[in-house]
């Protein structure tokens, strides 16, 4: 059987952090898991909470892109494409 491999901040990171479990936890779509979509999802997920509690939008935003810009080098760091397939849905977008 094959296992599946997360993509999910942690996990790129060396913890033992399951991407279901990552989905489960935040409340993202199932689809993302054992993708690096997920990565995408809870940045999008995390910038819609922080304007929720009242942080401006721009601030928001400057975290969300270093946040990504940190999770593309991990990815490249493994020779891991940092390219979100189009037909998963990673939630809200800019």
């Amino acid at each position: 059987m094959l296992e599946n491999k997360s993509y999910n901040r942690l996990a790129l990171q060396g913890w033992d952090e399951d991407d279901m479990d990552v989905c489960k936890d935040h409340n993202l779509d199932p689809m993302v898991a054992y993708s690096n979509a997920i990565n995408l999802a809870m940045c999008n997920n995390i910038y819609k909470k922080n304007i929720e509690s009242g942080m401006p939008p721009t601030e928001a935003g400057r975290i969300r892109a270093k946040v990504t810009k940190d999770i593309n080098t991990l990815l490249k760091k493994r020779g891991l494409s940092s390219k979100v397939p189009n037909n998963i849905p990673t939630g809200l977008y800019r």
